[in-house]
């Protein structure tokens, strides 16, 4: 495939798939999933014990030292890290694929595990993902990269799937039930809003959640926010993330590795029944052995791989007839 394809692939993953961002560009595309924050801080308020008393920087600051928080690239990587890089071809786009596919995501904040760890793990959060892609990027020989950090607005909806949260927290519960208090009491200043019980313990849920794990806003290092310009309708809340800008080709791209959909879905309630399975048919099929407890002697091998095998092809007839998605 040409560069020139490559680059086309490259624009519409970032454009389609990262869903972020970055505060200091202007994009006419509108992202329903990124916002920043950085706003009138009357419109927030701490969910931890901590309160915002500070004031939104005029201009993004979006490099990691500005922040006091240098994440430094080695610039010997380890050999498994510069063998994965060759098997990606050097690729950026394959590299980033990887990483936002094959890594898990936990949250947490700040560099935890470092990029080796990440992928002998398989997880790790935005800022140990970015060291990974940080890392795999530098072995392929693309250098010319940056880490940005900023505060994002994210959705309950969204983040209930990507971390893993309950659609309704304590459900048939009252807010009071569940937390010991009463709506007014958890939010005072915003008692005019009208919040009912679903959403306030979604937001509560969520920055609990958010706090207990060290989330940060990038102004005084506060806790976590609930975003109030959505309330009632819907709970959000806003938090520090990073993400990794490479410049390729002369293009400067923004790289949201950690950043992954998940959907559940339901899986078939019997696969030996879907595949058509009988132990003793495959008993019969695999010769006349001898059957113990929990044993089977003589086996014949060429029977027993063709009757797994017309089990297999049982089994993807019936995912196409009944499953085609």
């Amino acid at each position: 495939m040409s560069a020139s394809l490559y680059l086309m692939k490259f624009k519409k993953l970032f454009l389609g798939l990262t869903c972020l961002l970055p505060i200091t560009v202007i994009s006419a595309q509108n992202n329903p999933l990124w916002e920043d924050y950085f706003v009138d801080t009357a419109l927030l308020e701490a969910v931890g014990p901590e309160s915002d008393t500070g004031t939104p920087s005029s201009t993004a600051s979006t490099d990691l030292q500005a922040h006091g928080l240098l994440l430094s690239v080695p610039t010997s990587v380890a050999e498994e890290i510069s063998e994965l890089a060759a098997a990606l071809d050097n690729d950026p786009l394959k590299i980033f694929n990887y990483v936002r596919n094959t890594i898990d995501y936990e949250h947490y904040f700040g560099l935890k595990k470092g990029a080796k760890l990440t992928l002998l793990e398989g997880s790790g959060n935005d800022f140990d993902q970015c060291a990974l892609l940080g890392e795999l990027l530098t072995a392929a020989g693309h250098t010319d990269y940056t880490f940005r950090l900023s505060g994002q607005r994210l959705d309950y909806s969204v983040l209930k799937d990507w971390f893993g949260l309950a659609e309704e927290p304590f459900p048939s519960q009252s807010y009071l039930d569940a937390y010991g208090k009463t709506i007014t009491q958890a939010y005072p200043n915003n008692t005019d809003l009208g919040v009912g019980d679903y959403v306030a313990k979604q937001a509560t849920h969520l920055g609990e959640f958010l706090f207990a794990r060290g989330s940060r806003r990038s102004y005084n290092g506060a806790a976590a926010a609930v975003w109030y310009p959505t309330f009632p309708q819907k709970a959000s809340a806003v938090f520090d993330r990073l993400w990794l800008q490479l410049t390729y080709e002369g293009v400067a791209y923004d790289l949201d590795p950690s950043y992954k959909l998940y959907e559940k879905i339901e899986g078939l309630d019997d696969l030996l029944t879907a595949a058509g399975y009988s132990r003793t048919q495959l008993l019969a099929d695999a010769g006349t052995g001898t059957t113990g407890a929990g044993y089977v002697t003589s086996l014949d091998d060429d029977n027993v791989e063709s009757y797994l095998a017309a089990q297999t092809q049982a089994m993807l007839s019936y995912l196409e007839q009944h499953h085609p998605d």
